[in-house]
């Protein structure tokens, strides 16, 4: 038989308590739990008895715009809360035609039927304007303020407008300001107190006759007040608490956005036994599930692979500066239906911008152009101008559908003609660049860079000398976490290699990126394809950095426009790996990235060796 110290016994016990005080799990959570390490936080489900959600909606009239409001009750079935407060204004109201009147209430009552929990109406102004509507209210709606409590949370809806006043005017009248006291003082012990009211009477400049008296009933007790009226969000603090003066829930507004208050939202209130949480829920910002399906995907991959909407021929300026041209797009419509399109454009310092036809209809299997003109600002280098950003959406027409927009971004500038010309002598490519007359195009790296290009009648030379002053090389690592110098060039006509945007890893172009030789004579290399093991090059340190050379052979280009071959797209990318930093810079703008310039990089044949 074993002996046990106290100790033991002390400690044995002090392990059994404490693993006798843990929270059991909760009695709807059935869960295996493994003996080691779980793959979860904790399991304290979120699920307080006295925890619960429900929804504010907030202005709906005072200039409404049709079909928000509606759009709201949709998203908030979403969500599912228990349900939903109002802070007022739901009718346009402000008339004493009782057949109008009615109307207007008929209408507002069928959206808000639809919500699959209980709504509580708040009078706004418009609600509550004259003696006829407040008689119609009563007839309706019964008491013009209330109060309900749920889970020990009190939940008073105030009237505002129990004067007619009007807007600006609001107030607490004595026999509603007694009614509030009592509703206190009879709910003295709730955890909690919402008022819900229309106008933010602490910040009008009118007297609001009993409000101040009222919040001197609330000095004592936790609460939080929610109104709306001035069509813009803000927050509140006072009376040792927070108040919500909300913004829109389709009433009139700017719709700045959030950072101005002005949106389309309503409050989602979590509360808790330390007080309430809100989240404000932007409409554009609630989905249900079916915002994007199988069918959307096919449809959308269609649309995009279609290349429906490209520029017909980038705009080349032969001089260094632009005044003023326009720049055409091509619009294909392959379906055998309608396509709706629209086209805008964002702002820009270097340019104005305006586009002939921002909308169009485009009939089944047909083309149709649009043309956007720029006049620049002030006279600047071509190179130095930013370029304008065109976005369009496109949606195909079927009957009893909807219209589902596709969008499409792409930017226009003028761009460079620059001109390839044949080479003065021969070029060896053995990474020494002295056979060069000139590299004249200038990549911005950090230490600085040139490049040059140029052709005979066996070869398209390129050649690049990379100013670096720290070499980060290993013929062995991967070229792409080290120093390298590489380049793009595509050689189909002019017409498909402007609108190429460098899909699976320039699948129609050649891509090549190389590294300094180290120590052991080798270069790293990107995996190659056929194309490009048949190149001539060499990366070699020099004592600025490293200079590459390469030679493409001209068959590349003559098997895909002929031998009287007009241009070559190309773009140079460079990336400078420090101990400390990394970056990577394209002479161009890359064409896989949303900065792509279709046509940008583009080398024309010089005239006279087309002779």
């Amino acid at each position: 038989m074993k002996h046990f110290s106290a100790f033991t016994v002390l400690l044995l016990f002090t392990v059994c308590l404490a693993q006798g005080q843990q929270k059991p799990l909760h009695p709807d959570l059935k869960i295996e739990q493994p003996a080691g390490p779980k793959p979860w936080t904790n399991l304290n489900i979120n699920d307080k008895p006295g925890q619960f959600q429900f929804v504010v909606v907030t202005d709906r009239t005072g200039g409404h715009r049709p079909g928000i409001f509606e759009k709201g009750v949709d998203k908030v079935n979403l969500l599912q809360p228990e349900f939903v407060m109002s802070v007022g204004d739901m009718i346009e109201g402000y008339t004493t035609d009782t057949a109008e009147i009615n109307r207007q209430w008929d209408e507002f009552c069928g959206f808000v039927g639809k919500l699959t929990m209980p709504f509580f109406y708040v009078p706004g102004n418009h609600d509550f304007t004259n003696p006829v509507m407040e008689r119609i209210w009563k007839e309706r709606f019964g008491p013009a303020y209330y109060s309900f409590v749920y889970k020990d949370v009190l939940f008073m809806a105030l009237n505002s407008e129990d004067q007619t006043r009007g807007s600006g005017k609001g107030s607490i009248s004595p026999p509603q300001l007694e009614w509030i006291r009592k509703t206190l003082d009879a709910n003295r012990n709730v955890k909690w107190t919402f008022l819900f009211m229309h106008q933010p009477l602490w910040v009008q400049e009118t007297d609001p006759v009993k409000w101040f008296d009222v919040e001197k009933l609330l000095a004592d007790r936790k609460h939080t007040v929610f109104v709306g009226h001035r069509h813009h969000y803000e927050r509140f603090e006072r009376n040792n608490t927070q108040y919500y003066m909300l913004a829109t829930t389709g009433g009139a507004s700017a719709l700045r956005g959030p950072q101005l208050g002005e949106f389309d939202h309503f409050v989602w209130v979590t509360m808790t036994e330390q007080g309430p949480i809100l989240a404000n829920l932007h409409l554009d910002g609630v989905f249900d599930h079916d915002v994007f399906n199988e069918q959307l995907t096919a449809f959308t991959e269609k649309i995009w692979s279609s290349n429906m909407i490209r520029v017909e021929e980038p705009l080349y300026v032969k001089g260094a500066t632009f005044t003023q041209d326009s720049i055409r797009f091509r619009i294909t419509n392959n379906f055998d239906v309608p396509v709706k399109v629209k086209l805008d454009h964002g702002f820009s310092w270097d340019f104005k911008a305006d586009i002939a036809k921002p909308e169009l209809t485009v009939p089944p299997n047909s083309v149709r152009f649009s043309s956007i003109e720029l006049t620049a600002r002030k006279q600047k280098e071509i190179e130095a101008m930013k370029a304008v950003k065109v976005k369009a959406g496109v949606a195909v027409q079927q009957a009893g559908k909807s219209d589902f927009f596709v969008p499409f971004e792409f930017n226009v500038a003028p761009l460079r003609r620059y001109e390839l010309k044949k080479a003065t002598g021969s070029i060896k490519t053995d990474g020494v660049l002295n056979d060069w007359a000139s590299l004249p195009y200038t990549l911005p790296t950090p230490e600085g860079g040139r490049f040059g290009i140029a052709y005979d009648n066996k070869f398209i030379y390129l050649g690049v000398q990379v100013n670096d002053s720290e070499l980060i090389n290993d013929s062995a690592g991967t070229t792409i976490n080290q120093d390298f110098v590489g380049f793009v060039l595509d050689g189909q006509p002019t017409t498909k290699s402007i609108s190429e945007k460098g899909d699976d890893w320039f699948k129609n172009s050649l891509y090549f990126i190389a590294s300094p030789e180290d120590g052991s004579g080798k270069s790293s290399v990107r995996d190659l394809g056929e194309s490009e093991q048949q190149l001539v090059w060499k990366c070699i340190k020099n004592k600025s950095g490293y200079a590459f050379e390469i030679a493409i052979p001209i068959e590349y280009v003559q098997q895909q426009q002929g031998d009287l071959w007009q241009s070559v797209r190309v773009n140079v990318v460079v990336q400078d790996k420090d101990a400390k930093s990394s970056s990577r810079i394209t002479w161009q703008p890359n064409w896989r990235d949303r900065d792509n310039l279709p046509g940008s990089g583009m080398f024309f044949r010089d005239a006279k060796s087309k002779m």
